[in-house]
């Protein structure tokens, strides 16, 4: 019987990292195509919207927020790899060892390389193997499976992550970042 809680799937949970700034419309877009599979959640504090900087009541609000997440979601558009939100948020997601999923967005910059551009944390931890990236059309268009790659992340082995890097700061731009790229053959 369909509304019964004995037909009721339990969907696994995700926190979802973004650049407010220039990802909204895929924030959007991922709770309408992926809701139905996946619980995708944010932070609701004001701390962005404030232009607030102090990391550590950042850190204990998006930590909060990940309880009983089982990985966060990484969209990775044009200027992510430059928002030190995301930072703190990756950052709060590696501290409650909870898996680590990249999806590089359309607008993704590549590097000389011509690999796209993670953010510095995220990139550490895809280098060391412990993070998973993914492409936003393999998604869409059903290539990869989002709950698979989430259960995927979320198995990665905790003694792979590498937290040691300095929290970004905010306000710092393009001239002040250094892109961080990843190999081809994971992409």
């Amino acid at each position: 019987m369909p509304g019964s809680p004995l037909f009721e799937r339990n969907k696994p949970q995700a926190y979802l990292c973004y650049d407010h700034h220039g990802d909204g419309e895929y924030y959007n877009l991922s709770q309408r195509l992926f809701s139905s599979v996946a619980e995708l959640r944010r932070d609701l504090s004001l701390d962005r919207e404030l232009g607030a900087n102090d990391p550590k009541s950042f850190l204990r609000g998006a930590d909060q927020a990940m309880a009983g997440a089982q990985c966060a979601v990484v969209l990775c558009g044009a200027r992510t790899h430059l928002d030190a939100y995301v930072d703190w948020e990756i950052k709060a997601a590696l501290d409650r060892k909870i898996g680590l999923l990249a999806v590089m967005l359309p607008g993704n910059p590549t590097g000389g390389d011509g690999q796209p551009t993670l953010p510095e944390r995220l990139q550490d931890n895809f280098d060391g193997g412990y993070a998973v990236v993914c492409g936003w059309r393999d998604l869409v268009d059903g290539r990869i499976d989002l709950t698979h790659r989430m259960a995927f992340a979320a198995s990665r082995m905790a003694e792979l992550i590498r937290n040691d890097r300095p929290l970004r700061p905010t306000g710092t731009g393009p001239a002040d970042a250094t892109p961080r790229t990843f190999p081809a053959s994971e992409g």
